[in-house]
């Protein structure tokens, strides 16, 4: 019926969307991240996209407004397709970019049908009969209640944030490689935030120079300055002990003290990633997505997920130094194996 490309990082998300999507026969496409996704959208030219808000290398935003502003695929319709602690932020950011419909994951197999169906211009299912008197009165109550229901749906969404929290803690403890360590927690707690972009940063013994670096969310072809600016936030972190959180309603990167040349910053929150007895590296994001500037929640969010790499770094240090002593210790019995033993002394 209609070609539909499917953007979202995570391969399991794509496979729902397009079994579901190609058994009600239309057909797919798929992208793991918002650029690939626009190279796929100019070249197919697909009759709706669904995508996802916070992804590798370009975030939803960012990719709606580069495809309204190519005359060939402007018109496409989209369909933010985020998590449901990101729906304030996917409402502001749909109200900004002309998207008019929005799925949260996870979203029941009716509704998504439907609100493809809606975007697509297609019949939706037809309304329901008219309600009984119980019914109606049973609608009724629930507008009434309405308020405690947006109350429920807000716990719901800090009970799946806080899911996803956990769920980062403990595939950080299992992980032993600090760059794979790096870019787990990069990718994952700028979701968790809901920042345009996000840095981390892990220093060397020393404390003088960076050993592990990761940008998630940075266009290709980032101005080099911009690693600059985070050498400099870290000067500032490492200066003041505290979380950092500042708000430039302007966007100017001058106003911050940053080169004239960088994307415009609106919101910036930078956290040190610190054990009780040393500092290790710091955690950063610019650019709160669907708000003008992070929120106190964001920074305690932040920070507890600095403090989940800092334990997670020193296991994997802890781990490198008994590997090491391992095989120090192998080392020596080879270079010096133990002599033959003397025999047995008879009696008698």
């Amino acid at each position: 019926m209609a070609t539909i490309l499917v953007i979202d990082d995570y391969r399991t998300n794509r496979e729902f969307l397009s079994k579901l999507l190609r058994q009600n026969g239309h057909q797919l496409l798929e992208a793991a991240d918002g650029v690939d996704g626009l190279r796929l959208a100019r070249d197919a030219k697909p009759d709706l996209i669904i995508a996802d808000i916070i992804m590798p290398t370009m975030d939803g935003f960012e990719f709606v407004r580069q495809l309204r502003s190519d005359p060939a695929i402007a018109a496409i319709q989209v369909i933010f397709y985020s998590a449901a602690y990101h729906e304030y932020e996917a409402r502001t950011l749909a109200k900004r970019c002309g998207v008019s419909h929005l799925l949260s994951k996870p979203s029941e197999p009716r509704i998504i049908l439907q609100t493809v169906n809606e975007a697509l211009g297609l019949p939706v299912a037809p309304p329901s009969p008219a309600p009984r008197a119980e019914d109606f009165d049973r609608e009724h109550l629930r507008v009434l209640t309405d308020k405690l229901s947006q109350k429920i749906a807000e716990l719901e969404a800090v009970s799946l944030r806080l899911r996803a929290l956990i769920e980062l803690g403990q595939a950080m403890a299992s992980e032993y490689d600090p760059q794979r360590l790096v870019n787990l927690c990069c990718h994952e707690a700028r979701k968790i935030i809901g920042a345009s972009y996000s840095v981390i940063g892990l220093l060397d013994e020393s404390g003088q120079s960076i050993r592990f670096f990761e940008m998630c969310g940075i266009p290709a072809g980032t101005h080099p300055s911009q690693t600059a600016v985070e050498r400099v936030l870290l000067h500032r972190l490492l200066a003041e002990r505290k979380p950092l959180r500042l708000h430039n309603p302007g966007g100017d990167p001058q106003a911050l003290g940053f080169a004239p040349d960088l994307p415009q910053v609106y919101s910036v929150l930078g956290v040190l990633i610190v054990s009780p007895t040393r500092p290790y590296g710091w955690l950063g994001f610019r650019n709160k997505l669907g708000a003008d500037e992070f929120t106190e929640d964001d920074e305690q969010l932040a920070v507890t997920i600095a403090a989940q790499m800092a334990v997670a770094y020193e296991n994997i240090q802890r781990f490198d130094e008994i590997q090491r002593h391992a095989s120090e210790l192998e080392q020596r019995v080879q270079e010096h194996p133990a002599g033959p033993r003397p025999p047995n002394s008879e009696l008698g």
